[in-house]
């Protein structure tokens, strides 16, 4: 319906769809079941464009081998000065994939008219012709298309066949852009995949005038019995192969690449960017002429040896390279179960990389019913011997290790470097794959001031241990997302560390910082944090989201300097155990003099009492601190001493309180979860005396502490209050207790002197000493 004659262009609407939003949109589909031994379309005059239209063959026990189901065989008329077949987006299949197919898809043979394919699918049959069949075109256009799961059923076959070509316009180049060829011959072998055909000679040594160019393409599954990718029979064209993928293909003659001609003495050829790693290692992959050229794109080998410049002496059964990302564009691709081993020469490394750019581990094309893997498993590492081998990160090999998806990465017995250069795109390890290990690993003079060294955004299984961090410019040192349930982050026996009090090695976040976004295990044990400098709001450990699933321990913490807190920092840890969180850290302070700073800070509160060694023992004291005390222990009154503590915990604090001549002065008490122990401590002072007539002498004066209370002290619920060698004085009201009592709460007072001074007025408002 819907016919018109306009400008000499027959136009049929095949049917007409209005969309909605509540309805589904139909595919319109052809189907030639009546007549299935003729074209479907028929093209003897003028031109034919079909967009978006589905077409299924019946098929027929009619043996066609020159009317495809498109048949297009018109050539320039007085009235048709621009003939055209555009195909787009058409998918053509058999209806019974099982039934031979005796016709071809397509078939083109015009030399006037030009031909344009794109976005259009081949699916799904098994075919005793040629798949689609071009010939003599003067245009020519055949991108992003896709021939899918096409066998033969007598191996003479071909998938797609295109001999005598033109380019369109003016170009010299055949190109074949962005098509896919999967799973043809699987069910029966085919001849080639794709075979090009161009007759002609060109004279002898003179070069070739025109080029075929494939682009972009990707040959996968193939089974053939000349060419599993690309047959070319030509003497007059080039060859230029760029970003295309064969990956698993075979083929008698070739695996992916055949090129014949009578004359291919000037034959030029170009591989960039194109890998094959086809299904029989021990076939060719690429011949040319008589030659075998499989070593410009194979990718067969799962060993490599980097070497430093062109080292003779090494003597290897596997193939050295200069560069990680050479070794990797040339590793065996596919979901491998073992590593790829990449081993690193002892010496100094100045160049890696791959055109300057990312080496991606874990990477996979999906491609029509398939996936091409890349590298999955990786493994780089120096080999053994006395000094670890150097990798120097320059300004023209800035790259960086990318991990994705199922991708898994192993790092160890290396030294990394950049040498004082800014890196300031990418992380060193940039992990969103599923497993990491870095061990015995020395990261020095990194300098990242915009990114983290590590960045681990994703991941099932992490173990970062025996490696030096030194000297590092970053974000962060480590930053962990635990992006999904069950994750494991095992960060144990490093080193983070800079150079003594060197303020041009700072971080503006935290060493070590890990968001747990999901419920997973962390552990955070065994490491050394010194002389670092950290960001002004965060401190070595920094965790957000925190829960008893954390663990922070055995961990040495060394004058570390710029933060918030000393050592840890854990935001949001709800109401789990501080203690099942943070256990036996060692806090040291050599060379620190900043003034009192908490070496645990958690949800915005000072847990310096969970530090056995010194944080939970403070000192009030009107005088001079006791020797071996350090600012941030020493306090001039009891309740300061006191501040900042939180409630979560059931550790106790220590409160020493050194005599004086001076009384101390205390209001109230009520720290109601904390366990609390205040001392007396004597004070002893030598003084000289004299009688009359008598010569001077020498005495001790002893100086206990006497506190001024004009509060109540407070046990909170199942907690516990300790009182020794005191002289406490209540000056509060005398309608409270000195000591209030909790339920479950114990309450110790042992040598102490306690006073309720009462006037005449006070007495009937005077309630007594303890309530329990």
């Amino acid at each position: 319906k819907n016919t018109s004659f306009i400008n000499n262009e027959y136009k049929f609407s095949f049917g007409s769809f209005v969309r909605r939003t509540t309805t589904p949109q139909y595919t319109l589909t052809v189907q030639d079941k009546l007549s299935p031994g003729t074209p479907l379309f028929d093209v003897k005059s003028g031109s034919l464009s079909l967009t978006d239209l589905d077409i299924e063959h019946y098929g027929s026990n009619v043996k066609n081998l020159d009317e495809g189901i498109i048949n297009f065989k018109s050539e320039v008329e007085e009235d048709f000065t621009d003939v055209t077949l555009v195909l787009t987006g058409i998918k053509i299949k058999q209806k019974d994939w099982k039934v031979t197919q005796y016709k071809p898809f397509v078939v083109f043979a015009s030399e006037t008219a030009s031909i344009s394919i794109t976005g259009s699918t081949f699916d799904k049959a098994t075919i005793a012709t040629d798949g689609v069949k071009i010939v003599n075109a003067k245009g020519f256009t055949f991108n992003t298309n896709k021939f899918l799961n096409i066998s033969g059923s007598n191996g003479n076959e071909v998938i797609l066949y295109v001999a005598d070509v033109k380019a369109t316009g003016t170009s010299r180049t055949i190109l074949f852009d962005s098509n896919e060829f999967v799973g043809i011959g699987q069910s029966g072998a085919v001849k080639s995949v794709l075979l090009t055909e161009f007759s002609g000679e060109q004279p002898q040594y003179t070069p070739n005038d025109y080029t075929l160019r494939l682009n972009g393409n990707k040959f996968v599954g193939s089974v053939a019995a000349r060419s599993g990718g690309l047959e070319l029979l030509s003497s007059t064209f080039d060859l230029i192969v760029s970003n295309t993928i064969f990956f698993n293909n075979t083929g008698t003659l070739a695996s992916d690449i055949l090129v014949t001609g009578t004359t291919l003495n000037m034959f030029e050829y170009q591989f960039d960017n194109t890998i094959s790693t086809p299904a029989y290692p021990s076939r060719v992959s690429v011949k040319i002429g008589t030659r075998d050229l499989s070593n410009a794109v194979i990718n067969n080998q799962t060993q490599f040896l980097i070497i430093e410049g062109f080292d003779t002496s090494i003597n290897t059964d596997y193939t050295t390279y200069l560069t990680i990302g050479e070794a990797l564009h040339s590793a065996k691709l596919g979901n491998l179960d073992d590593e790829i081993l990449i081993e690193y020469s002892p010496g100094r490394h100045l160049k890696d990389g791959l055109y300057y750019e990312s080496l991606t581990i874990g990477n996979s094309v999906p491609v029509a019913g398939a996936v091409i893997y890349y590298p999955q498993k990786v493994a780089v590492y120096g080999k053994q011997g006395e000094m670890k081998p150097m990798i120097v990160r320059t300004t023209t090999s800035l790259f960086g290790f990318i991990v994705k998806d199922k991708g898994e990465f192993r790092l160890s017995n290396l030294h990394i470097m950049s040498n004082g250069v800014e890196v300031t795109n990418s992380a060193l390890v940039d992990f969103s794959g599923e497993k990491l290990v870095i061990d015995d690993v020395e990261f020095v003079d990194n300098n990242h001031p915009l990114q983290n060294l590590i960045n681990l955004v994703s991941f099932s299984d992490v173990s970062i241990t025996n490696s030096y961090f030194r000297n590092t410019i970053a974000t962060r040192v480590i930053s962990a997302t635990l992006a999904k349930d069950n994750s494991k982050l095992f960060i144990s026996g490093n080193t983070f560390s800079n150079d003594e009090f060197m303020a041009s090695y700072a971080l503006s976040s935290a060493a070590i910082y890990v968001d747990q976004a999901h419920t997973g295990d962390v552990k955070i044990s065994g490491n050394i944090f010194k002389y670092l400098k950290v960001g002004a709001s965060f401190a070595p450990i920094f965790a957000v989201g925190s829960s008893a699933t954390i663990k922070i321990e055995r961990n040495t913490f060394e004058d570390n300097t710029g933060g918030v807190s000393r050592a840890v920092i854990l935001n949001g840890i709800g109401k789990g155990r501080i203690e099942d969180v943070i256990l036996s850290n060692k806090i040291i302070k050599l060379k620190d003099v900043e003034a009192y700073k908490p070496v645990y800070y958690i949800d915005n509160e000072d847990y310096n009492y969970l530090i056995p060694e010194f944080a939970n023992r403070r000192y009030v004291t009107k005088g001079t601190a006791p020797a071996g005390t350090v600012p941030e222990e020493v306090f001039d009154t009891v309740n300061a001493a006191i501040s900042g503590t939180l409630d979560y915990v059931a550790a106790k604090l220590f409160i020493n309180i050194i005599g004086g001549v001076d009384a101390y002065e205390t209001i109230t008490i009520n720290k109601p979860l904390i366990n609390l122990e205040i001392t007396g401590i004597e004070h002893i002072e030598d003084k000289l005396a004299k009688k009359d007539d008598e010569p001077q002498f020498k005495y001790e004066e002893v100086l206990g502490v006497q506190l001024n209370a004009t509060g109540s002290f407070i046990v909170g619920a199942y907690r516990s209050l300790n009182i020794k060698d005191l002289n406490i004085t209540y000056k509060g009201p005398k309608t409270e207790f000195v000591f209030i009592v909790n339920e479950g709460g114990v309450l110790t007072v042992k040598n102490a002197v306690i006073d309720v001074p009462i006037t005449e007025e006070e007495t009937d408002e005077y309630v007594g000493y303890v309530k329990l």
